[in-house]
């Protein structure tokens, strides 16, 4: 069973790590999933890569999106690029 995909990297134009790309599947949202993978995905980038922050980018609008990122600690940048809002987590 897929509940959803998770793609982060470094994103060198950027020099920066980056949650790229970040789907659950609609009969799996607001069950916690995409938390839970959000959560594990920034831990897996803590441990073998030492990051010290995390910019993703959200489509404006998308406010249950804003508001997961949000609770784990993501907050906006104010740059608006190719469509999407900005937000960056840094880690302590």
């Amino acid at each position: 069973m897929v509940v959803g995909f998770i793609m982060m990297g470094y994103y060198e134009a950027k020099k920066y790590y980056t949650l790229w790309k970040f789907m659950i599947d609609s009969r799996y949202q607001n069950k916690g999933y995409g938390r839970k993978a959000l959560e594990l995905g920034i831990q897996y980038l803590r441990e073998h890569f030492d990051v010290s922050e995390i910019y993703t980018g959200v489509i404006p609008g998308n406010i249950k999106a804003k508001k997961l990122y949000e609770s784990i600690g993501f907050k906006e940048t104010g740059l608006v690029e190719s469509g999407m809002e900005e937000m960056r987590l840094i880690l302590t």
